[in-house]
C-alpha cells in the first residue's frame, strides 16, 4: 500500500523547518512516497543607514556606534549563529549577500545616496563567505558615513530621507535621476531591507509624520524592517526606550512598528545587537519523518529534489542544477514566476566522497544521502520515532536567493 505525505515549510537558509505532517495510513515495511516542500535560500540583505550627518563630535560618535552595530549583525549571522547548527560543511558554499546603502539626511535630493556602485567595498556578495570579510565591510561603512557631512544651512530631514529611499527601493516611486535608476537596477530581484534611522536629535521637519511613512508593500519577497536610535533615557538593561516619548522620531517609530534605542547609551551588547539578523529559530532542525529515505546498496537515494528559483534565464550547471527531464519548466509562487531546476545527485567517486568523506575534496555541486556524522543535516536529533533525512548538499546546490524546494523521495 502506498501513502503520500505532503508537508509545506518555511525556513531561512535551510530546508529544515516543517509544518505538522498530515499522515496517511501505511503498512509496516512497505515503501511510501513523501513529497516535502520547503522555502530555501538566504534572502539578500540591504542595510539602509540614515545616520546623523552633523559635523560634530557627538554625531561622529554615533556613526562609530552604528558601524559597531553593522559589524555585530554580520558577526552574529556568520560567526555566532552558524556554529549552533553544528560544524560548517567544508564541501558546501557559504553564500553571503550583504549591501550597505547610506542615505544622507541633510543632503540635497540628488546627493543623498551612497551605494556599492559608488564604493564597491560596501557590498559583500560572494558564493563562499569567510569571517575575515566582516572587518573591511565595517571599515567601509564608517568611511561611507563620514564621506559627506552636512553643510551650513542644509535642512536636516532623516524621516523624509528614509521614507523616500524605502519607497524607491520598494518600487513605490520612480527614480528621479540616473543615479537612482542605476541603483534600483543594481538591487537583487528579492531582498530584505534593514532600515536604521540614527540621530542625536529629533527630526525638525514640519511635514506631518503620517505623510512620512514609507508606502512599501510586500512585493516579490522584498520587505523592510525598521530600527530607530533617538534621544531618550537608557533603560536599566538595554538601550531600548519604553515607554516612548513625544518626539517626532518616537511617534514615527510607533506608527511604523519600529524598535527604538536610546541615544546616548553605554551598553556595549546593545550596540553589538543593534542590527542583528534574527533567524526563524528552526534553522538547526533536520527534516524529520517517520520513514528513512530508500537508498540502494550502491548509495543512490530514491529521490528527486527540485529548486524553484527567481533567475529565469537558466538552471546553472555550476550549482549542480539541470532542467527537469531536459526541458525548461516555470512555476508560480505567490504571483511570482520561478524557474524549476533539478539538483543532480552525485554519482561514482563523487557519490562515495559525499557519503563517506568529511572533506569531500573536489566534490562538485549536487546532493547525496550521507553517512558522515554531523555533516549536512545528518546527526541531528528528531522528536519521537521520526528519523532525520541525512541529506548533504555540496558546492552551490543551495546557493540561491530565495527558492522553493521540493523533495520527492521513496522511503522504507
Amino acid at each position: 500500500m502506498h501513502g503520500r505525505l505532503l508537508v509545506t515549510a518555511l525556513a531561512i537558509s535551510t530546508i529544515s523547518c516543517q509544518a505538522e505532517l498530515e499522515r496517511y495510513p501505511t503498512e509496516p515495511y512497505s515503501t511510501s512516497l513523501i513529497v516535502a516542500k520547503a522555502y530555501s535560500g538566504q534572502v539578500p540583505t540591504v542595510f539602509l543607514l540614515v545616520v546623523d550627518d552633523a559635523n560634530s563630535m557627538e554625531a561622529a560618535e554615533l556613526r562609530e556606534r552604528v558601524t559597531q552595530g553593522v559589524r555585530g549583525g554580520l558577526r552574529h549571522q556568520y560567526i555566532e549563529e552558524r556554529p549552533h547548527c553544528g560544524p560548517t560543511d567544508p564541501a558546501q558554499w557559504q553564500p553571503a549577500d550583504m549591501r550597505i546603502v547610506v542615505a544622507r539626511p541633510s543632503a540635497p535630493d540628488g546627493e543623498v545616496l551612497l551605494t556599492p556602485l559608488d564604493m564597491p567595498s560596501l557590498a559583500w556578495v560572494t558564493n563562499n563567505a569567510v569571517k575575515d570579510d566582516i572587518v573591511p565591510l565595517g571599515n567601509a561603512t564608517l568611511e561611507a558615513l563620514g564621506k559627506r557631512l552636512a553643510l551650513p544651512g542644509e535642512p536636516y530631514r532623516p524621516l523624509r530621507t528614509a521614507s523616500r529611499i524605502v519607497d524607491l527601493m520598494m518600487g513605490q516611486r520612480p527614480p528621479m535621476d540616473s543615479t537612482e535608476n542605476e541603483f534600483v537596477a543594481s538591487l537583487p530581484e528579492a531582498f530584505s531591507i534593514r532600515v536604521l534611522i540614527a540621530s542625536t536629535r529629533d527630526d525638525p521637519d514640519n511635514q506631518p509624520i503620517e505623510q512620512l511613512l514609507p508606502k512599501e508593500s510586500f512585493t516579490n519577497f522584498t520587505y523592510a524592517e525598521y530600527v530607530v536610535v533617538a534621544p531618550g533615557v537608557e533603560s536599566d538593561f538595554s538601550c531600548s526606550v519604553w515607554p516612548w516619548g513625544s518626539s517626532r522620531l518616537e511617534k514615527w517609530s510607533e506608527l511604523q512598528y519600529a524598535g527604538v534605542h536610546a541615544w546616548p547609551c553605554t551598553n556595549e551588547e546593545a550596540w553589538d545587537g543593534l542590527l542583528r539578523l534574527w533567524s526563524t529559530g528552526c534553522g538547526c532542525s533536520p527534516p524529520c519523518y517517520g520513514r528513512p529515505i530508500a537508498v540502494s546498496p550502491e548509495g543512490v537515494a530514491a529521490c528527486r529534489i527540485f529548486v524553484d528559483q527567481l533567475d529565469l534565464s537558466e538552471c546553472a550547471a555550476s550549482n549542480g542544477w539541470k532542467d527537469p527531464d531536459g526541458q525548461p519548466k516555470f512555476v508560480e509562487h505567490y504571483e511570482s514566476i520561478f524557474r524549476r531546476c533539478e539538483i543532480e545527485q552525485h554519482t561514482g567517486t563523487n557519490l562515495n566522497a559525499c557519503r563517506y568523506s568529511y572533506e569531500c575534496s573536489n566534490c562538485p555541486s549536487g546532493f547525496c544521502v550521507t553517512e558522515v556524522p554531523g555533516i549536512g543535516l545528518s546527526g541531528l536529533g528528531c522528536a519521537g520515532d521520526d528519523v532525520p533525512w541525512s541529506l548533504r548538499f555540496t558546492g552551490g546546490a543551495l546557493a540561491t536567493n530565495p527558492a522553493w524546494m521540493t523533495m520527492i523521495c521513496d522511503t522504507y
